[in-house]
């Protein structure tokens, strides 16, 4: 797979931390394939567990990844996603695409992995434009971006992997805890020490108890 380079967002973009791509479901659903999202809405990926081969097309329905039932990801050199698909705003302006994918040609496969498992930067669960979208009105709220649609196919059944894209304000918690989780494992940390207090307590108590008697016998020695 082509890695990403790293480009720094310029100052009134937004950060990359301002989307989340959530997958959703696979309609109707396929048994044995895995999907998730890496890298807030970065990268789709796809596990084949389905014991069938599994097919992603590329944007104009051309044959782009083919997953096969051995474990063995391939990716087609005739398909312009393959190409598009390589930086995380790759465009047709942005990328070059060789004639042969261009044209449509038969597909040429190449092999990209061999564990079944595959991911990539898939156009249509991110927004590509640097600029934050139209219906994001206030940037300090939370904001669903648009409903995604990828299709894929496993031993010729078609279906299609579900999932929405967010707009995530800055500075919102990354953590996925809700403020009630947060305030439980705040009550929880000073119970603890609490209790810990109490504990240490007890145990100085028999001491004090008892140092009057030590006194007295050292004062009869005397």
């Amino acid at each position: 797979m082509l890695a990403a380079p790293a480009v720094a967002p310029a100052a009134d973009e937004p950060s990359a931390k301002n989307y989340k791509s959530e997958f959703q479901s696979v309609r109707p659903p396929l048994s044995g394939l895995t999907v998730t999202v890496e890298g807030g809405d970065k990268y789709l990926v796809v596990k084949n567990g389905t014991g069938k081969t599994v097919l992603v097309p590329g944007y104009d329905g051309e044959q782009y990844l083919r997953f096969l039932p051995n474990g063995e990801v391939d990716v087609n050199a005739n398909s312009p996603a393959k190409y598009l698909n390589g930086i995380r705003f790759g465009t047709p302006d942005s990328v070059q695409i060789p004639r042969n994918a261009l044209v449509g040609g038969k597909p040429k496969w190449q092999k990209a992995a061999d564990n079944g498992t595959y991911r990539w930067f898939d156009h249509r669960i991110h927004w590509m434009d640097r600029k934050p979208p139209p219906v994001v009105k206030d940037q300090s709220k939370k904001t669903k971006i648009f409903d995604w649609k990828v299709p894929v196919s496993a031993g010729g059944v078609n279906a299609a992997m579900l999932g929405t894209l967010t707009w995530v304000p800055s500075g919102s918690s990354s953590s996925g805890l809700s403020g009630a989780a947060i305030a439980a494992i705040v009550v929880g940390v000073v119970a603890l020490i609490a209790l810990i207090w109490l504990l240490l307590r007890r145990r100085r108590a028999p001491a004090a108890a008892a140092s009057p008697g030590r006194e007295k016998a050292a004062k009869e020695a005397w």
